[in-house]
C-alpha cells in the first residue's frame, strides 16, 4: 500500500508542476542582430514585448502561414570542415 501512495503523488507533483504558471519577460535586451530596432513596436498587455507588422499586408489572403523557430546563435554547434 505504501509504494501505491508514492506513485500517488509522484504523479500529483508532476502534474501540478506542469500546471506551473509562466511569466513573460518585462524587459527585451537587443542582441545587435537588427541593424535598426525602430522599426520594431511596443506590443500591447499579452502579446510579444516588441513586434514587426509590415503596413499594407492583407492578412485575409493568407489561408496559412509558417512560423519557423530561430534559434539563437550561442546554440549553434560549429562544424569544422577538416
Amino acid at each position: 500500500m505504501p509504494t501505491i501512495n508514492r506513485i500517488i503523488v509522484i504523479v500529483f507533483v508532476l502534474l501540478s508542476i506542469g500546471c506551473a504558471r509562466t511569466y513573460q519577460a518585462r524587459y527585451v535586451e537587443t542582441s545587435h542582430f537588427l541593424d535598426d530596432y525602430s522599426l520594431l513596436k511596443d506590443g500591447e498587455d499579452g502579446d510579444a514585448l516588441l513586434s514587426f507588422w509590415k503596413d499594407g499586408t492583407n492578412w485575409a489572403a493568407y489561408k496559412k502561414i509558417i512560423l519557423d523557430p530561430s534559434l539563437p546563435a550561442s546554440s549553434l554547434i560549429p562544424i569544422s570542415m577538416t
